[in-house]
């Protein structure tokens, strides 16, 4: 059986990471901590919030607004 895998966007390119959990998370208790890689620069952090692996991602993918100002 082949099955049909579409080749990705390129435009999407800019907006792909990794994004690693360590054992310490746990995001049902809002607890986030691990590590975020950005692919096409592969520039990465560890993170210890879920504002910090945000802020990482809108920084990395050309938003202009900063991570935690949405309704402000």
């Amino acid at each position: 059986m082949t099955v049909d895998c579409p080749q990705p966007d390129l435009s999407w390119s800019g907006r792909a990471f990794i994004v690693q959990l360590s054992v310490d998370a746990c995001p049902s208790a809002e607890r986030f901590c691990g590590r975020v890689q950005h692919l096409r620069t592969e520039d990465a952090i560890h993170f210890d919030s879920l504002v910090e692996l945000a802020r990482f991602m809108s920084l990395h993918a050309g938003d202009t607004a900063p991570a935690g100002s949405a309704g402000a």
